[in-house]
């Protein structure tokens, strides 16, 4: 059985490169030193040919784009996360899907703000509706004014429960010192 192994040339003189063969035991096959190896071998099929002479670098063309550094994320109109380059290049990084639920009322409400589907609000619809919008701050969705009543209402309840839990334990203890 006859291995077709490429040896590179850079190894130094009479050294041993290991191969295994799958059903075979291990065997050494020796390294010819660099002065060995022919300068002008022959043509391959595809008519390239190795020749000893000095080359020279007329021009270099650049195919793609250099190495860059992300500098910036952002969020396109269409819910692609975009990632913007120190080299010019922006990439797509993810993309932000819009799910609606036909029962939106029997979502099941997870930790953070999150939501997870249930056989009475049905699978999650994707391209439905909705839309996204980048760079953008929603607006609350709540009064002030009336979040300030519901806490002056709640702070005076409060209070006033206080007072009669005081009175209370007034009450117990005057009682305990009559029986006394």
């Amino acid at each position: 059985m006859l291995l077709g192994i490429a040896v590179p040339a850079y190894l130094p003189a009479q050294q041993s490169v290991p191969v295994t063969p799958p059903e075979a035991n291990p065997v050494a096959v020796p390294t010819r030193p660099a002065s060995d190896v022919p300068v002008n071998a022959p043509a391959p099929a595809s008519g390239a040919a190795l020749r000893n002479e000095n080359v020279q670098v007329n021009q270099i063309d650049q195919d793609g784009f250099p190495a860059g550094q992300l500098q910036s994320v952002g969020v396109s109109s269409n819910g692609r996360i975009v990632g913007n380059y120190s080299n010019g290049r922006n990439l797509d990084l993810a993309e932000i899907s819009v799910a609606t639920f036909n029962g939106t009322n029997f979502l099941k409400r997870l930790d953070g703000g999150a939501f997870e589907a249930t056989d009475e609000s049905g699978q999650a619809l994707y391209g439905r509706s909705g839309t996204i919008v980048g760079s953008s701050l929603e607006s609350s969705n709540t009064d002030i004014a009336d979040e300030f009543t519901k806490l002056i209402v709640t702070q005076q309840a409060y209070s006033a429960n206080t007072k009669v839990i005081t009175t209370s334990n007034s009450m117990v203890q005057d009682l305990l010192n009559v029986l006394r």
